[in-house]
């Protein structure tokens, strides 16, 4: 993690959880994206993904199974050209899913 912020705006410091991990299972391997449907591909599902926040002791101090999930509800997202990489980008990461 980079940096926190409260809901009103102001940074937050001081939280240990700025000094942790967020990483995917230690036991498991890592999750997949899947199209259940070659000819419907704009509603891939994640499965077997875990979150894990982990401290500098390696102890997970939150972990988490993420429920099997279909995009839905695709949107072109908003990339103003000041904030656009300099490398090409592939036309599937212009977009955001619910």
């Amino acid at each position: 993690m980079t940096g926190e912020v409260r809901g009103d705006g102001s940074a937050v410091s001081g939280d240990p959880v700025l000094s942790m991990t967020l990483t995917d299972a230690a036991d498991q391997p890592p999750a997949k994206m899947v199209d259940l449907d070659s000819e419907q591909q704009m509603v891939s599902a994640i499965w077997g993904l875990v979150v894990r926040l982990v401290g500098g002791d390696r102890q997970a101090a939150l972990c988490s199974n993420f429920a099997v999930a279909s995009f839905t509800d695709l949107w072109k997202r908003s990339l103003t050209p000041g904030s656009l990489p300099q490398h090409k980008l592939h036309p599937a990461c212009m977009y955001g899913a619910a």
